[in-house]
């Protein structure tokens, strides 16, 4: 099995593009997550549908530090 194989596909919604350039760099080497796609807005429910739909991630790594209460809004 190689080191793709193991890694779970995911969508990363994260405002905070600082955060976000250091999480990627780092997933890089840890080799955990594959990111399908990188968001900057939190998006809309309809949104998040259609790239869930679009993607099939296995996971959503969701920003909850930069805005809160519309992280929460996404869960």
């Amino acid at each position: 099995m190689t080191g793709r194989e193991s890694e779970l596909t995911a969508l990363l919604v994260a405002p905070d593009r600082q955060m976000a350039g250091q999480f990627t760099r780092t997933l890089s080497q840890a080799r955990v997550f594959q990111i399908l796609s990188d968001l900057k807005p939190y998006l809309t429910d309809q949104a998040l549908d259609l790239r869930l739909r679009q993607w099939k991630p296995d996971v959503v790594l969701l920003d909850l530090a930069s805005d809160p209460e519309q992280a929460a809004q996404m869960t």
